[in-house]
């Protein structure tokens, strides 16, 4: 089992490394223009494509894909089939021995850090604040099944008005809190690492008018696209995931008689219940994670964070989350019943 595993993640790594190459030589060219343009580089240094980060890319590729398979299927290999099985199906209620301290440990030393480099002048405090960044998203990484259920449980009040598709969302989310979490993750670092790079330019620039260097300025916002990039195209290859193993499930209540607009009601509110649980924690991250350096540079913790930056976070969340699940009210109720009649009879 464990070699099949792995043998799935190389094939699958060797491929994905080689496209990541190919696009990582497209855009080369305009980030090296772009430094160009902002006085990073000097105008006559040319632009050369090396062939010695394609080595690079398939080793870092196909070891962290393996060795992470080979992590992920260890204790399902361990397992007696029936409750493998089981946990298969049903998913795993319960966090390993040690995730949930660790991530605690994560979340302690990053307010312990911020409460320190707080004390700190503004230099000493800005070169800080990125691991306190890292060690909150470690934190919430490792504590995302804790964090989605009780989320769940605080908005059943206000959305079980809007009709059955909302209670039954919220029952999903609270007892496959996992799943979820898989998807809040990526989201959370999204707006976690967003909001700290660009509120702390927005700050400076409300406070004394400029917000840096124009090329310093420029190398953050791109930076920061491009990791968001990334980690919102985890979130909704994560939230297509999840629409797709449930095919049976929805063609399940499909066949009970509910409509696709019912069951695409129902995935637009877990999509809500996963977006505002992100929001809300990437920005008390971002806030823990700014309080530092904002008092002791301006000698207020607050950010200055206009409107625009402000909806614009909470429309792309939202719209990301409501559109990755893709046409998950679309599967035929006549497709899965003989599957699902027989699951029924075995069982």
């Amino acid at each position: 089992m464990r070699r099949a595993v792995a043998r799935q993640a190389l094939a699958a790594s060797v491929p994905a490394a080689l496209a990541g190459f190919a696009a990582g030589g497209l855009l080369a060219r305009a980030w090296f223009s772009g430094m160009v343009t902002h006085g990073l580089i000097p105008p006559g240094v040319p632009f050369r494509f090396s062939w010695a980060a394609l080595p690079v890319c398939l080793g870092v590729t196909v070891v962290t894909s393996t060795v992470a398979a080979l992590l992920s299927s260890l204790r399902f290999s361990l397992l007696r089939p029936a409750r493998a099985l089981s946990e298969a199906a049903a998913g795993r209620r319960r966090l390993g021995l040690l995730r949930a301290p660790l991530g605690l440990v994560a979340v302690a030393g990053a307010c312990s850090l911020s409460a320190l480099l707080s004390r700190q002048d503004a230099e000493e405090a800005g070169r800080g604040a990125f691991l306190v960044l890292i060690l909150f998203c470690v934190g919430v990484g490792l504590l995302g099944p804790r964090l989605v259920g009780p989320a769940a449980r605080l908005v059943p009040a206000l959305v079980g008005r809007f009709g059955a598709s909302a209670r039954l969302a919220m029952l999903n989310v609270r007892s496959q809190p996992r799943r979820f979490s898989a998807a809040l993750v990526p989201l959370v670092l999204v707006v976690g690492f967003g909001l700290t790079k660009v509120a702390l330019h927005t700050t400076a620039k409300h406070r004394t008018g400029s917000a840096g260097s124009t090329g310093e300025v420029w190398l953050d916002y791109m930076g920061t696209a491009l990791y968001a990039g990334f980690a919102a195209i985890a979130a909704a290859n994560t939230l297509a995931m999840i629409s797709f193993e449930r095919r049976r499930d929805v063609a399940l209540l499909r066949v009970v008689g509910a409509q696709r607009g019912q069951v695409r009601s129902m995935a637009a509110w877990e999509a809500v219940v996963v977006a505002g649980t992100a929001l809300l924690i990437g920005t008390l991250i971002a806030l823990a994670t700014l309080a530092p350096i904002l008092d002791t540079a301006f000698g207020s913790p607050l950010p200055y964070v206009p409107w625009t930056l402000a909806a614009g976070t909470v429309a792309g969340t939202l719209l990301l989350t409501l559109l990755a699940p893709g046409a998950v009210g679309d599967a035929p109720p006549r497709d899965h019943r003989r599957t699902d009649m027989i699951t029924y009879g075995m069982s």
